[in-house]
């Protein structure tokens, strides 16, 4: 009751009322300035004070390059080279101030690298190295497994047994075959599930049989059926066909095996289309062969490219006959792309070969390998030194002949000729190199002095 009677006796009149004006706390050019601090927008700018001129002062903060941006295939940065960087004025790359470094991007040129602080350069170096991944042997690799249903093969045999008494089968040397085994089979009225067993495992069917391995005519008459009937094919089966193809190209004992592989290529570039993954979901084994076949029809770029998947994403290293043969198909690319200079011809190989550097420093190179390396991307001091390390490396697993030794002086000795060293120097370098040799038992006490008598009269 008492709190109605207030209510009721609250006369309306006594209520608050707002100013309608609105209240704003941002100055603006009408309201909240003084007469004085009225500017016109020349006069606001002119009174902006102009930044100081730093350039005079020494810099500390610089661009440096990162490690992964770097294409390279020789070099590795040991302890002895950190010391060096670290030890060294500004810290330059391995010490060395003048030595300039090749980029992965075409657009820019090769640079010199500073560091300038010892922690910078150091993990700089760290990074460096970690592009060198360690790579497993293919022979530790165990080989891809292969099964085949019994039970669906039998049918098959039973089938092709069947359509070889008659007269217009061929035993599949034609594509009429095909279509009167696939007009005979659907005359069986075998279960759905059944047919299309027989469907997914006939092309393994064929490429079993002797005479498609064995005669070209048949297997490119086979490859020819494949190719057309990819997309009918589910995907997981697709794999599957191409390993077999391979290995049978592999395998095969011809005089010319150029049609093979071609029809192969073909294959295989249709089989991308289905399936766009499936070179790299091949086995390790089926990859170092499609990259072996490759080098037969001078396709580097493609076997480049097996190669690669192989070592980076399987982290397994090339056998020494594909990758011999490659880089022997990739070298002669090379020379025909009429490449003028020495360094564009270092810097086209540091850049296309670049994601194989783990294999150059694995285990044990053919020398054709290394002596690629010397006459393709070693061009000065650090780089003869990288190969130097490279050779010693090999020679404790492997003899090193005496014209492979010759080589290699040859290749120090065109190097001292773009350098501006005293026949002193040049002498001095020539007996540290033959030390190192002698320490790394790649020559012995007798070859030596051979060498010695040789050169010791030229300085």
């Amino acid at each position: 009751m008492i709190r109605q009677s207030l209510k009721a006796s609250y006369p309306k009149s006594c209520r608050r009322g707002y100013s309608s004006d609105v209240l704003s706390f941002i100055p603006n050019e009408k309201k909240f300035f003084f007469d004085s601090e009225r500017l016109t927008k020349e006069e606001n700018r002119a009174a902006i004070p102009k930044r100081p001129d730093y350039n005079h002062l020494p810099k500390y903060h610089h661009e440096i390059v990162c490690p992964d941006e770097i294409a390279d295939i020789l070099i590795s940065a040991d302890p002895r080279n950190v010391l060096v960087t670290g030890l060294a004025k500004d810290s330059p790359f391995f010490g060395r101030k003048n030595h300039k470094l090749v980029r992965k991007n075409p657009t820019k040129d090769a640079e010199h690298v500073k560091f300038y602080f010892a922690t910078t350069g150091i993990k700089w170096l760290e990074l460096f190295n970690e592009e060198i991944h360690a790579l497993v042997n293919l022979e530790d690799v165990d080989p891809p497994l292969s099964y085949s249903d019994r039970f669906i093969n039998g049918i098959i045999s039973t089938k092709h047994e069947e359509l070889s008494i008659l007269a217009e089968f061929d035993n599949f040397r034609k594509p009429q075959d095909f279509e009167l085994f696939f007009s005979s089979i659907k005359k069986d009225a075998l279960k759905p599930e059944i047919q299309g067993h027989v469907v997914n495992h006939f092309p393994r069917y064929l490429l079993e049989l002797e005479a498609v391995k064995q005669n070209t005519g048949s297997l490119l008459v086979v490859l020819d059926f494949l190719t057309e009937s990819l997309k009918s094919l589910p995907l997981q089966s697709v794999i599957p066909v191409v390993s077999q193809v391979a290995d049978i190209i592999y395998n095969s004992k011809v005089v010319d095996i150029k049609p093979r592989v071609r029809a192969f290529e073909n294959f295989l570039m249709k089989a991308e289309l289905v399936n766009p993954r499936v070179t790299e979901q091949l086995h390790p084994h089926v990859l170092d062969k499609l990259a072996y076949l490759y080098t037969f029809t001078s396709e580097s770029n493609k076997a480049l490219n097996a190669i690669q998947i192989l070592v980076n994403r399987h982290r397994v290293s090339p056998s020494d006959e594909t990758f011999s043969s490659f880089l022997e198909t990739y070298n002669d690319g090379l020379k025909s792309r009429g490449l003028v200079t020495a360094e564009e011809t270092k810097t086209c190989v540091l850049r296309e070969l670049n994601e194989l550097k783990p294999v150059f420093f694995h285990e044990n190179l053919d020398w054709k390998v290394l002596s690629f390396l010397m006459n393709s991307v070693v061009s000065n001091e650090l780089e003869f030194e990288s190969i130097v390390n490279l050779i010693c490396k090999r020679g404790k697993r492997t003899s090193i002949a005496f014209s492979e030794v010759l080589e290699i002086l040859n290749k120090m000795f065109e190097i001292q000729e773009t350098q501006s060293l005293s026949p002193l120097q040049k002498r001095l370098q020539f007996f540290q190199l033959l030390r190192r040799l002698k320490e790394d038992k790649l020559i012995d006490v007798h070859q030596a002095k051979q060498l010695i008598e040789k050169y010791d009269s030229s300085f």
